[in-house]
């Protein structure tokens, strides 16, 4: 079967032009003027090239929040290799303070994306000892729309206008809770908890919640069962790529590089 325009087969053009397309929307400048008015009717600060050669429908999957899960698949994939493992749920509800926090990098699509988790505890005005295993991701490509837009482009809305203890010292305000139809759309979050939790999860206990901000350009996703919660908190970031790339390798490093750090330091480099 010949593969379509849009087909994200390895070393197809769609792969170059997904890359192109990230590329375009983690440029700060951009981003800074985007976050400023993140509306879905004018164009998001991508160069005119690159947005044109996408159709109307891949675009519009950019704004839907299930593209979450594509990035959490992504996600899920690094962790049977880690060095050192997610914490487990039994680590989680032994644990009386909070954990040092673990970063570790994965790959989506053709980038490095960095991701941080760690597990925060604090004793509930009942006197409760809460535990959430709370697991930072980037937005990845996902589109955020002006507030006007939420309920017809994101999903129903509960609630406006709420604070969010979870971001104090960032953006507190301005939170929208999302209705709970839209657990329709992040099943995969759901099956992670189910699987994360073993044998003491229990559907009819668990409690959820979805906040979007359309301003920080930010969504969490939470569940807790009793005490013991995961909390993904999607993020504005940047590919590790575009930080790392100033490293030169061992064969890039020229015989006129090693003759002038022998003048410059007085020590001769011998290869190896």
């Amino acid at each position: 079967m010949q593969e379509g325009p849009m087909s994200t087969g390895a070393g197809s053009a769609a792969d170059n032009m997904i890359r192109l397309l990230y590329l375009e929307i983690v440029r700060k400048d951009d981003y800074k003027l985007w976050e400023k008015d993140p509306q879905l009717c004018r164009q998001p600060p991508f160069s005119t090239n690159t947005i044109d050669e996408f159709t109307a429908e891949v675009i519009q999957e950019r704004f839907d929040i299930s593209h979450l899960s594509v990035n959490l698949a992504s996600w899920e994939e690094r962790l049977p290799s880690l060095q050192r493992p997610l914490f487990t749920f039994a680590e989680t509800k032994s644990m009386v303070e909070d954990s040092p926090k673990r970063r570790f990098e994965y790959d989506l699509d053709g980038l490095t994306w960095s991701s941080e988790v760690f597990v925060k505890t604090w004793e509930s005005r009942s006197g409760y000892l809460m535990k959430t295993l709370v697991i930072h991701l980037p937005n990845d490509g996902f589109f955020y729309v002006n507030e006007a837009a939420v309920s017809n482009i994101v999903g129903e809305i509960k609630k406006d206008g709420q604070k969010n203890n979870r971001h104090k010292n960032t953006c507190y305000e301005g939170w929208t809770v999302l209705e709970k139809t839209i657990w329709d759309r992040l099943k995969p979050f759901e099956t992670f908890m189910a699987k994360w939790c073993g044998e003491e999860y229990d559907q009819d206990r668990l409690e959820k919640t979805a906040l979007y901000h359309s301003a920080a350009n930010r969504v969490d996703i939470c569940m807790r069962m009793d005490h013991i919660g995961v909390e993904f908190s999607f993020k504005h970031s940047f590919p590790v790529a575009l930080e790392d790339d100033f490293w030169d390798s061992i064969e890039s490093f020229s015989l006129l590089s090693a003759t002038n750090f022998a003048v410059a330091t007085g020590v001769t480099l011998t290869p190896l």
